[in-house]
């Protein structure tokens, strides 16, 4: 039986596969935190608006660029349905996982190096 973990296309998959989980959780999560960093004294929790900012800074990008704004908005659908927004945070969370496993395989080549 072949090893899959050197798999390229394998590896390629996993990644994908675990971009499109993180991007849908990433921006629901981050969606939710931005509509419940407003309280109810009209002062903004600084703590959760960082994190949703974070989270999903391509939807906030691209609502920005195309609408002009972020505050107040109430909706983000046309961004992240219209706009290619789940596409945007795709790539996003692709990228991070990619640099992610390199760094990591990085990381273990030169403890491997260090060793020898």
């Amino acid at each position: 039986m072949a090893n899959n973990s050197r798999n390229p296309l394998w590896l390629l998959v996993l990644k994908a596969i675990a971009s499109i989980v993180a991007s849908w959780v990433a921006t629901i999560v981050g969606v939710f935190l931005y509509y419940f960093s407003w309280t109810g004294d009209g002062l903004l929790s600084q703590s959760q608006l960082f994190l949703a900012y974070l989270l999903c800074w391509p939807i906030f990008l691209i609502q920005r660029t195309v609408f002009g704004t972020v505050k107040h908005v109430g909706n983000f659908d046309p961004v992240v349905f219209g706009r290619l927004g789940w596409f945007a945070m795709w790539v996003y969370y692709y990228g991070l996982l990619a640099l992610g496993i390199y760094l990591v395989r990085l990381g273990r080549k030169k403890a491997a190096a260090r060793h020898n």
